[in-house]
C-alpha cells in the first residue's frame, strides 16, 4: 500500500498518494531542514506541511524510493526528492 502511494505520487497522482494514507497516518521528517518535524494524520499533514511543501515548488515533485522496511502496520521508508524550485534542483535545507 504504502509503496504504491509513493508510486502514485511519482505518476503525479496527489490524490492517489493521500488516498493510499489512513486518517491517523503519522510522517516524520529527520534532519534539519524546513519540513523537519512529526505530522500526525491527514489534517495535520494537510495543514502543516502541505503549504510549506507547495510553496517551494514549482513543478511536480520527484521522489523515488531508495528503501522501505515494513514490521506489523508500520513503515519506514527512505526516499530521495528531487523538487524544483526556479529551475534549480534543490536537496534539502531551506
Amino acid at each position: 500500500i504504502v509503496l504504491n502511494g509513493y508510486a502514485a505520487l511519482k505518476a503525479g497522482d496527489v490524490a492517489g498518494y493521500f488516498n493510499s494514507m489512513t486518517e491517523d497516518v503519522t510522517i516524520t521528517y529527520f534532519g534539519n531542514h524546513l519540513f523537519t518535524g512529526t505530522y500526525r494524520g491527514k489534517a495535520d499533514i494537510m495543514a502543516n506541511y502541505v503549504p510549506l511543501l507547495l510553496a517551494r515548488l514549482d513543478g511536480p515533485i520527484k521522489i523515488t524510493v531508495t528503501n522501505a522496511i515494513a514490521e506489523g502496520d508500520q513503515v519506514f521508508v527512505e526516499a530521495r526528492q528531487e523538487p524544483r524550485r526556479g529551475g534549480v534542483r534543490e536537496r534539502g535545507g531551506r
